[in-house]
């Protein structure tokens, strides 16, 4: 099964697929709206193979997944930082996979 490739978040905007290699950084446009009570300032994921579950991964700033992080046919996977999230070469969602970014600045 192949995977889809990414194109930044403009600040919010739509998530929408790019074809070759994948290197952006999606950044968010309003100040401070995700609370960090208790949150990671700063998360940098590490490779976890292929993800077939319910993940929510948080971040007071910074989210990063720039290791082939890559959602499964069953995984439903949701990023949310306050700042960035970065997605690098070898992030992918495989078809019927779930992923949903969101940067509130």
């Amino acid at each position: 099964a192949h995977g889809i490739p990414f194109a930044p978040l403009d600040g919010g905007g739509d998530l929408a697929s790019a074809n070759g290699h994948l290197d952006h950084v999606l950044h968010g446009l309003e100040h401070n709206a995700v609370p960090c009570d208790g949150l990671p300032v700063d998360v940098d994921l590490p490779d976890p193979g292929e993800v077939n579950e319910i993940v929510n991964e948080q971040a007071c700033e910074d989210l990063s997944a720039v290791n082939g992080y890559v959602v499964g046919a069953t995984g439903v996977v949701t990023f949310h930082a306050g700042v960035s999230i970065a997605l690098g070469d070898g992030f992918s969602v495989l078809t019927g996979g779930t992923f949903t970014a969101r940067v509130d600045y």
